[in-house]
């Protein structure tokens, strides 16, 4: 057991939750004005990297 161990597990779940949000949010924005759509998918997206980087943070610090 790692000392981050549960801070790893809470940020591959915002990822796994980030991720889900942007595939429903390209289906659900397919008929959406381009800027609308790319702004709320830029916006998921920095979701989705700040969870990887947490991921990556915590496990180089687990070593």
């Amino acid at each position: 057991m790692g000392k981050y161990d549960g801070q790893i597990a809470r940020s591959k779940q915002l990822l796994a939750d980030a991720q889900k949000r942007y595939d429903e949010a390209v289906v659900s924005m397919a008929d959406a004005a381009y800027h609308v759509r790319e702004f709320v998918l830029n916006t998921i997206r920095k979701d989705i990297e700040e969870a990887e980087n947490m991921i990556a943070t915590f496990e180089s610090a687990n070593d």
